[in-house]
């Protein structure tokens, strides 16, 4: 239970309700917009590529479809904008954010409450260096299920938890600006790292075998997948860093998105770049910190990074595992 005496103190802006700017309209992009409509704000959505409508259209899990004006800002015309925000959440891909905050600074106050919704670690420490002296940064993430069906639609997949927190060490920092004050979490460094070994044990294993999430816990994965989380606690007990098994974790999440494709999978299917580095990668670099091997990490980091035959990855997991 937490003391509300030792809660980090709250800021309440002075700013209007529509000052926040939401950088990226991938799924969790534009899931996000549609929650702070729902919240009575009045969000604008900074994007790049292909021009969108003025509408967004979000698919319910009832399959009832809510439509929410979409007030936007193109990245090609963003000189055109003169208007400063001082709350952005951005929700990029993670070899994205660092960019994305560099093509969008001049956007922001000098004070801003900057948030990320990333996929992976390392990077929100890469954010935080390059930021202004008096923006704060609030690291979050989030389970919520979301399908991006086309430009200007989402179909919500399945409920999740979503967590927000700094990564300063101060012992009184401050809640992320309303309305993710609902969502602090003071141990947001473990979430990460609790999201981290489920996105390293099912992402790349569904992008490389091209199968939903909930495949993975039948034959002929559910050993490899199940051996992956093992490799995995090792790292998770020589560090300490969380107290949840990958194992059991990895199994409730699999379960419940049975039906989903994973964010990695559906990178893989358009011929995207992946987020494996910012996943696998950082794992790796952890049990080299701590001389322990990750086979199956590196056998999956190689193969989706080209470095490796794909096929031939795929036997050689299925042989030994």
């Amino acid at each position: 239970m937490i003391n509300s005496n030792d809660l980090p103190q709250q800021i309440d802006s002075n700013t209007k309700k529509n000052d926040w700017l939401v950088i990226g309209a991938g799924a969790i992009g534009l899931l996000w917009y549609s929650k702070l409509h729902q919240s009575n704000y009045t969000p604008t959505l900074l994007y790049r590529g292909n021009d969108l409508v003025n509408a967004l259209n979000v698919i319910e899990e009832d399959s009832n479809i809510n439509t929410f004006p979409l007030k936007k800002i193109k990245l090609e015309n963003i000189s055109d904008n003169k208007r400063l925000f001082n709350r952005a959440l951005f929700c990029t891909k993670s070899f994205d954010l660092v960019n994305a905050y560099h093509g969008s600074n001049h956007l922001l106050t000098q004070d801003a409450h900057i948030l990320c919704l990333c996929n992976g670690m390392g990077i929100q420490q890469q954010l935080a260096s390059v930021l202004r002296k008096e923006q704060k940064l609030f690291v979050g993430t989030t389970s919520e299920g979301v399908l991006k069906t086309d430009q200007n639609t989402i179909q919500k997949m399945g409920k999740g938890d979503t967590y927000f927190g700094s990564l300063s060490n101060k012992k009184r920092d401050v809640f992320p600006p309303t309305p993710f004050h609902q969502f602090y979490a003071p141990d947001i460094q473990e979430k990460l790292l609790s999201k981290l070994a489920i996105n390293a044990a099912i992402n790349p294993l569904t992008a490389l075998f091209h199968v939903n999430n909930g495949r993975l816990l039948s034959t002929p994965y559910q050993r490899l997948l199940e051996a992956c989380c093992a490799e995995i606690d090792t790292v998770i007990e020589k560090t300490h860093l969380t107290n949840h098994s990958c194992k059991n974790m990895v199994k409730k999440v699999a379960l419940a998105t049975q039906n989903n494709k994973s964010s990695m999978l559906q990178d893989v299917t358009h011929g995207r770049q992946t987020e494996i580095l910012d996943i696998s990668g950082h794992l790796l670099n952890i049990a080299k910190s701590i001389r322990l091997d990750l086979p199956i990490q590196n056998i999956l980091l190689k193969a989706l990074t080209g470095k490796i035959n794909k096929e031939k990855a795929k036997k050689w997991l299925l042989d030994n595992y």
